[in-house]
């Protein structure tokens, strides 16, 4: 588990629900899959990745009709 995350829950024993933001992308899917899975039970867990793009900027910036051309081409290629 990463130290940050540890020392918080640690420090914040209220803590029940955790929402997990990470990327849409291997990396960040694979990573909201093992904190998932070494988090303990006592934890609700709820996977939140954006609905749309590559992070929640991305998502974002669709949302507004702002389009990064570079962007916007990488996820043509998919």
């Amino acid at each position: 588990m990463p130290i940050a995350l540890e020392k918080y829950l640690g420090s914040n024993p209220s803590v029940r629900k955790i929402r997990i933001h990470f990327d849409n992308d291997i990396a960040g899917r694979k990573a909201a899959q093992t904190l998932k899975t070494i988090l303990p039970d006592k934890y609700e867990i709820v996977d939140e990745p954006p609905k749309a793009g590559k992070d929640f900027n991305d998502f974002l910036c669709m949302r507004m009709g702002i389009y990064n051309k570079k962007t916007h081409e990488r996820n043509e290629e998919r």
